[in-house]
């Protein structure tokens, strides 16, 4: 009965769907917001209006915070092997074959042999899966303040959509924090994401990976040309921008 819009802001799109969308018809939304890529179809599905509102990010949180590069290539997080396999992946190529048990690299006991392939050993990789700990059964994962730092301190990073497709919020984080993001291709960066500009795109099938991950890490003049592109394109990905454009709708 009320005359100001109605906003509904989609969270967990990946759970009781039908039961949010009756929600969504019986309260009569003017507009719903999504950060998944299907917003159109599902638009069209219950005649409501759908904004694709993307994740944002906290610029005062995630910038560059001037550290010195001491990882070449870095990883954290979970490899969510029960939806996709490009993580996993990943890790069958950098560990070896006998040592793909281990959540990470770090806090590894002595008398075990470094469990990363000979062919990248040259390089400082930090590689922490969710729940990994180290001797004192500390978490290897950076958290709070110390996870921008941590990402601001690595040359190359990791990182995959999320398990239904979302670009998910750790794109932004890096790009703020000046460390290169090496990515699978994939039709879900949308306007976001563009290899050789703000990104290093390797190939499904990994095909390319060895090539592009020594060629980010060797390359400086490359990686701090599409790490400044990308600190320059995060600006208009802040929370402040994401409002704007939803205020904007009415």
């Amino acid at each position: 009965k009320i005359k100001i819009p109605k906003v509904y802001f989609f969270n967990k799109e990946y759970k009781k769907l039908d039961q949010r969308f009756d929600y969504i018809k019986r309260q009569k939304f003017d507009l719903v917001c999504t950060v998944h890529p299907s917003f159109d179809v599902w638009g069209s599905k219950l005649g409501i209006p759908f904004l694709h509102l993307p994740f944002g990010i906290s610029l005062d949180r995630f910038k560059d915070f001037g550290y010195k590069k001491q990882y070449d290539f870095s990883f954290t997080g979970g490899l969510h092997s029960t939806h996709t396999d490009m993580r996993f992946l990943v890790k069958k190529e950098i560990f070896k074959s006998n040592l793909l048990d281990l959540k990470s690299n770090k806090g590894i006991s002595g008398f075990l042999r470094n469990p990363i392939k000979e062919k990248y050993q040259k390089y400082k990789i930090y590689w922490a899966e969710w729940g990994s700990r180290d001797f004192a059964l500390r978490s290897l994962l950076p958290t709070g303040k110390k996870y921008g730092y941590f990402m601001n301190r690595t040359k190359v990073f990791l990182n995959t959509p999320s398990a239904i497709g979302i670009f998910n919020t750790r794109f932004f984080e890096l790009m703020a924090t000046k460390s290169l993001i090496l990515c699978p291709e994939s039709d879900t960066y949308g306007e976001f994401l563009e290899d050789g500009h703000n990104c290093v795109m390797f190939k499904d099938d990994l095909s390319n990976f060895n090539e592009k991950l020594v060629q980010s890490i060797e390359d400086e003049d490359l990686r701090k040309k599409i790490i400044s592109n990308a600190f320059s394109d995060v600006s208009q990905h802040s929370y402040v921008e994401r409002i704007r454009s939803l205020i904007n709708r009415f």
